[in-house]
């Protein structure tokens, strides 16, 4: 579901940049993704609005949460996979300094 949430999120947002404080929950795996550049008019015109809420009513309802994932996951390219995962990386790497920092201090 990772994948398929961001991949929503680049083709909507001209500019994704993941954030974690400095301060406040450093070592915790969330983090914000700050994004600039909406396109209201894709989102409009592909009715996402909708699709997003199905999505979420089929998950809140799912009895093979796996099934519906693999469904999902299917239909993004290897190329997105791969920009999301080094993403992913770059909140990790940002996740290992604050939980080497909380060892320090």
């Amino acid at each position: 579901l990772t994948h398929w949430l961001f991949t929503i999120l680049k083709s909507l947002f001209q500019v994704l940049r993941p954030f974690k404080s400095e301060y406040v929950h450093q070592a915790d795996v969330s983090f914000y993704m700050v994004c600039r550049g909406f396109d209201r008019d894709k989102y409009l015109r592909n009715r996402w609005k909708e699709k997003l809420q199905r999505a979420f009513d089929e998950l809140s309802t799912s009895t093979d949460e796996a099934a519906l994932v693999d469904g999902i996951k299917n239909g993004i390219s290897e190329a997105i996979k791969a920009e999301i995962n080094d993403m992913l990386e770059y909140v990790g790497r940002m996740r290992a300094v604050g939980i080497e920092s909380r060892k320090i201090t």
